[in-house]
């Protein structure tokens, strides 16, 4: 008895300090010019597809489920977060924490507009990727990895921001 209360109340509290990071995180990028957000995006990119290139970051990762996998990867994203943090690697640590939010909205049901809302804001940031991407190449000295430049314009299929446009026009009542 006192195990599953212990249990829920753990798993609560975990899903309230979610919310309350990725409320903090989305906030943080509506701040953001659509240029500061392209590199984001950019950034982003870079680090999904090197953990895909590496056999950490599969596609099927990206969607809406709950699977020991999909714990394994969140769990790898946090520590990479706290270990690009420790390391004074904002853009990185940024980057990171796109995916890291990502999983847990795909993975929390009461996340998911927190989600959507996230992709609405990286979203403005996509038509300037291409060109921080030249940047970091250009920066780094190292050529991009296959598949960095398609992956700026990718959105999870189950955090399109598509819905949020369609639950706010005014027909609906919402907007």
């Amino acid at each position: 008895m006192f195990g599953r209360w212990l249990k829920g109340r753990t798993e609560r509290s975990a899903s309230a300090g979610s919310r309350r990071d990725l409320e903090r995180f989305v906030e943080s990028l509506r701040r953001q010019t659509a240029e500061e957000l392209g590199t984001l995006v950019a950034t982003a990119a870079l680090i999904r597809t090197r953990m895909r290139s590496e056999g950490h970051f599969a596609d099927d990762m990206l969607r809406v489920a709950s699977s020991p996998e999909q714990a394994l990867l969140t769990q790898r994203l946090g520590h990479m977060v706290t270990t690009y943090k420790n390391a004074k690697q904002p853009a990185e640590m940024a980057g990171t924490l796109v995916w890291l939010h990502t999983l847990r909205a795909l993975a929390a049901p009461q996340l998911r507009i927190l989600g959507r809302q996230l992709w609405e804001q990286l979203e403005r940031g996509q038509p300037y990727a291409q060109r921080a991407l030249r940047g970091i190449e250009v920066l780094s000295g190292k050529p991009l990895p296959l598949g960095a430049q398609s992956a700026c314009d990718f959105i999870p299929d189950d955090l399109d921001p598509i819905e949020l446009a369609i639950r706010r026009t005014p027909q609906n009542g919402l907007g």
